[in-house]
């Protein structure tokens, strides 16, 4: 037999090398004609890795290092799991095996293989993701678009927040009403000083200086407790507006408004950040607040739970002077809540206006011994008497209009309705000019 010569990169054996090889290798075939090799001189390149070439078809005998590519018809991916088990794969007639030649060919593994179908597969995922993505951000854009087209139509319309005079008179009235009708209800009878605890009489010590006075007095009872009510709204509500919208809002812009209507500016680090904002003519200003506030309320609206809350403050403050036995019946409790809801809602709801409409309005308040000024003030009765002894409603004060101009201009929209002491019985304090008996009003609220 001819002898073999060596293939590049493995070692030499002489004839007495036995020609057993592997399941994967291909030995000579007897008689065949030996093509000739021509190794190459880079013999460290050269390894055990082989591939194959589709070449017009010639008779090649077996050899080691020379693989067979398997025909790629349907029958043979049927039968190819089956015909695993074979040794020595057959020889494709149409196809030529080429021995490597590494000047020329480039090996690649079946890890590579491997690793460039996920790579497609990852690729493909990943334009998916991508054209979803991009659908999702048309229609975030569409979406943008038409917000931004729905405010320049607002700005070149140039809608304000138009407030009448004679509906916030109305909604002022109202809350007089249904403060007046649950004080004259449910807290009229007299209460003895010595049954207040020292809570108690602080807190009425608060409104008043002469609690004492009006509490021992048959028909001036209510009146301290009506003064109570509006100075629990005034404080929980009518003093900072932007409550309504619940403790998320930002503080700054309560802390601008406050520095704005303070009459010194406190040189605090706030007010330098907010010194642009607060040196703006004073026009510019209330159209940028009631813009803000306008905005906050259609994206925000009122908070539910600070609504809740003020209600529940309100009962726990005034509730602890009703007497017992009224709070006994479920029933009673029941009207006194939804009284105070109501009065709440309706604090509420005056003080959204505040907040859109670009007038000032201001709640006055008045103090104990104030000097009576028939201008902002008006007496439940007619008295001589130069000063004030109680605040029985607060009244309600605007500046400017819904223009933005003229808030040199002051307009009494409700004044404050105010009474001095009287020390008889005061029969005619508790007979007010509505008419109306108590029951009634309670029924119609």
């Amino acid at each position: 037999m001819q002898d073999h010569p060596t293939p590049p990169g493995e070692p030499a054996r002489g004839d007495d090398t036995p020609t057993n090889r592997t399941s994967d290798s291909l030995e000579w075939a007897a008689g065949a004609p030996r093509p000739e090799q021509h190794p190459s001189s880079d013999t460290t390149s050269q390894g055990p890795f082989t591939t194959c070439l589709k070449l017009p078809y010639s008779r090649y005998p077996r050899d080691p290092d020379i693989r067979v590519i398997q025909p790629t018809n349907w029958f043979d991916w049927v039968l190819r799991p089956w015909t695993a088990f074979r040794s020595e794969p057959e020889i494709n007639p149409g196809e030529q095996l080429v021995v490597i030649d590494p000047d020329i060919h480039t090996i690649v593994t079946h890890e590579h293989l491997a690793q460039a179908h996920r790579d497609r597969v990852d690729l493909r995922n990943a334009k998916r993701s991508l054209k979803e993505k991009l659908g999702e951000c048309d229609k975030i854009r569409e979406h943008w678009q038409a917000a931004v087209n729905e405010l320049s139509d607002l700005k070149s319309s140039k809608q304000i927040f138009m407030v009448d005079d004679a509906e916030i008179t109305a909604k002022w009235k109202q809350l007089q009403y249904s403060i007046k009708n649950l004080t004259r209800a449910y807290l009229k009878a007299t209460i003895p000083s010595k049954q207040l605890t020292a809570g108690q009489s602080e807190l009425l010590e608060s409104v008043n200086p002469l609690y004492q006075a009006f509490i021992s007095t048959k028909g001036q009872v209510h009146l301290l407790f009506q003064s109570l009510v509006w100075m629990h709204i005034h404080r929980g509500i009518f003093s900072n507006p932007t409550v309504v919208w619940g403790r998320k809002i930002p503080a700054a812009i309560n802390a601008l408004f406050a520095a704005k209507n303070s009459m010194f500016y406190s040189c605090t680090l706030n007010t330098f950040t907010l010194l642009s904002i607060i040196l703006v003519p004073e026009k510019e200003y209330h159209e940028w607040r009631a813009h803000t506030n306008e905005i906050l309320q259609q994206c925000h609206g009122i908070d539910i739970e600070t609504q809740t809350r003020l209600s529940h403050e309100m009962y726990s403050t005034i509730s602890q002077f009703i007497p017992r036995v009224l709070l006994s019946y479920s029933t009673h409790v029941g009207i006194i809540q939804r009284s105070m809801a109501g009065i709440i809602n309706k604090a509420i709801e005056l003080a959204v206006i505040f907040n859109q409409s670009r007038c000032v309005y201001e709640v006055k308040m008045v103090a104990h011994g104030e000097r009576f000024s028939p201008r902002t003030m008006e007496y439940n009765e007619e008295y001589n008497t130069p000063g004030v002894d109680l605040m029985i409603s607060a009244g309600l004060i605007k500046y400017g209009n819904s223009k933005g101009e003229d808030y040199d201009q002051r307009l009494v929209l409700v004044k404050s309705l105010v009474c001095p002491f009287v020390a008889d019985d005061g029969e005619s304090l508790d007979e007010e000019s509505s008419g109306s008996s108590c029951d009634e009003e309670m029924d119609e609220e």
